[in-house]
């Protein structure tokens, strides 16, 4: 069994290659986490400007 026979099945590098696929996917799970993160984000502000208004007009829990 030489090293040609093991490799054969199994594209490293190129086109649809194993490292072209894993980068795929780690971008992929990146953008999710950035995605998530953005969210929390824009939830946090919402929430704390709505907090802002309510107390400007003197509209808070009592």
């Amino acid at each position: 069994m030489t090293s040609e026979n093991v490799t054969e099945g199994l594209q490293l590098t190129g086109e649809g290659g194993l490292l072209q696929q894993l980068t795929k996917r780690l971008l992929a799970l990146e953008g999710e986490q950035r995605d998530d993160q953005a969210a929390r984000v824009q939830g946090d502000v919402a929430r704390q400007q709505s907090g802002g208004i309510l107390g400007a007009r003197g509209g808070g829990s009592r």
